[in-house]
């Protein structure tokens, strides 16, 4: 049965077995299971096995490696053999892990779905420069923007580069998807992303449907549309000024009042000569 072979495949990757994982793999495409289905719903949850133990602190480190390495040996078998969605798309897709960072389990996995879910990838790798992301995105006018990080000194980068959009004016031309263990659901809204998710078969069900619903590619990357997006950013940024001096402002205000409360009023009779001469 399916369910069989799809239960050994994650028992193969939490065990760490390459070997094992290959032959399975073979079997499954044998008895003919999607290969997408073995992948999500036995490599990959495997995987998620593995690193839920990790986050417990019953899995360590070498522990990540072996699985991973056994989920890589299968997907290695199995990839070949998924068909890429029919969506009549055409979607582009940049993807990488952000700058300073190495960590790219995650990464691979949203990228094998995503191209599973018809997107044409292109993967930059790990430790991605800021101006890489924005140099391709430009370059081929991708439709999807996919960052990740697995560390939280990382994770700001990712806000450099949606700021970096804004500024160039080409953020309303794509999806923007952040993902990894310290990024959460907020952070990503903060940041000015579309979303996060825990997963990379949700990531890729996400992102198939978002897409849908941007403007054409040639009315979305027209110079009117980046010149308009840059205005924007300017607007934004305006007010972002106003406000924070307005802010400030308040701030002043507010330690003055302080300060004027805790001296106290005096009457004519408790001043002195300094307090008359300041007073005056």
């Amino acid at each position: 049965m399916a369910a069989d072979i799809l239960n050994q495949l994650a028992e193969a990757v939490v065990d760490g077995d390459d070997d094992l994982a290959e032959e399975l793999a073979q079997k499954s495409l044998a008895d003919g299971v999607d290969p997408y289905n073995a992948i999500v719903n036995g490599l990959a949850r495997g995987m998620a096995i593995v690193s839920d133990q990790y986050e417990k602190g019953e899995a360590f480190v070498p522990n990540l490696l072996l699985a991973s390495g056994a989920m890589y040996a299968g997907m290695d078998i199995l990839t070949p053999y998924m068909k890429a969605a029919e969506s009549g798309l055409q979607a582009v897709g940049v993807i990488g892990t952000i700058e300073g960072d190495v960590h790219d389990i995650g990464k691979n996995l949203v990228k094998t779905m995503l191209s599973a879910g018809g997107f044409k990838m292109i993967d930059l790798g790990a430790d991605v420069p800021i101006e890489k992301f924005i140099e391709t995105a430009k370059e081929n006018k991708v439709d999807l923007i996919s960052m990740s990080a697995l560390m939280t000194t990382t994770m700001t980068n990712m806000e450099k580069v949606i700021e970096i959009l804004q500024e160039e004016g080409i953020r309303d031309s794509m999806v923007v998807m952040v993902g990894g263990a310290p990024v959460s659901e907020e952070y990503a809204t903060g940041i000015g992303a579309d979303s996060t998710h825990p997963d990379a078969m949700h990531a890729s069900a996400w992102a198939s449907e978002a897409i849908k619903e941007l403007e054409p590619k040639d009315a979305r990357w027209s110079e009117v549309k980046v010149n308009l997006g840059k205005i924007k950013y300017r607007e934004i940024l305006a007010k972002k000024v106003v406000s924070e001096k307005v802010d400030i402002g308040l701030e002043t205000a507010n330690k003055i009042k302080e300060e004027f409360e805790s001296i106290g009023v005096k009457n004519k009779e408790e001043m002195t000569h300094i307090d008359r001469t300041v007073s005056a």
